[in-house]
């Protein structure tokens, strides 16, 4: 059996390594390198990038250079060594900016790491052409159970019918369509009736992600459908009054015969 001196040595040689290595583990200054792209991979110059510790105190703040390049050099870092890259760019009277929440924390307590590409993308620039109109079709506000429909949208010249599911998760849509105002609804067919939603109007704001704009939750509890629901008030009594009048017409041109 090992002795007991031995093993209180082994113990102690242990405790030491601990109590040194919190010491030993964070560079007394760091160097961080990157570039910032735009959602196209194009690199950005002049965008400004502020690297935040564990806290969100700001470490540090530097510009990018014409190839989109910016590094950190020389800086001291405190607790547990982590760190991640804050970039905004101002263009054209528009800011853009990565989004914190979605920006990976980065080891820098070895002296010098590379920030990951995907941190520093600006994915909201340059500002798109189009928008992203997204959400869930569901049964009621009570049991919130997705039903499968077909989603209209029209507006802004835009005539679209869309079915739901097509990202393989039920009651689930996304239509890209361009920025603007829209009017949609779900319809539901059950086999026996068609169940529908509330028309609403919505409006689609330019973007290069869906998830820069809220979800919609169309609810189709209005059911069953008419079979007059889809024709418009005003112009379906303005045909009845012309068809009346060319039924009058035609009668008194046969009576004079």
């Amino acid at each position: 059996m090992m002795k007991l001196a031995t093993i209180l040595k082994i113990i102690a040689a242990i405790a030491l390594t601990v109590a040194v290595m919190p010491a030993l583990s964070l560079a007394e200054t760091i160097n961080a390198t990157g570039t910032v792209t735009d959602t196209n991979g194009d690199p950005v110059a002049g965008a400004e990038v502020t690297l935040l510790d564990d806290s969100y105190s700001a470490l540090a703040a530097t510009t990018t250079d014409a190839n989109g390049n910016f590094e950190f050099l020389n800086m001291s870092v405190s607790g547990s060594g982590l760190a991640k890259a804050f970039v905004t760019y101002f263009h054209e009277g528009q800011n853009y900016s990565t989004r914190l929440e979605n920006v990976q924390w980065t080891d820098v307590s070895q002296g010098i790491v590379s920030l990951p590409l995907n941190d520093t993308r600006l994915y909201d620039y340059p500002l798109s052409d189009h928008g992203y109109v997204w959400g869930t079709v569901v049964e009621s506000i009570s049991n919130g159970r997705a039903l499968d429909a077909t989603i209209y949208l029209d507006g802004n010249n835009v005539h679209r019918s869309v079915k739901t599911g097509g990202n393989g998760i039920v009651g689930a849509f996304q239509i890209e369509v361009p920025p603007g105002e829209y009017e949609i609804y779900a319809v539901h067919d059950t086999g026996s009736n068609r169940l529908f939603s509330n028309r609403t109007t919505i409006t689609a704001q330019a973007s290069n992600s869906m998830f820069a704009s809220a979800p919609i939750t169309l609810i189709a509890d209005q059911g069953p459908a008419s079979p007059w629901s889809g024709i418009k008030a005003v112009p379906f009594a303005m045909a009845v009054i012309l068809g009346v009048l060319l039924v009058i017409a035609g009668r008194a041109l046969l009576n004079r015969k």
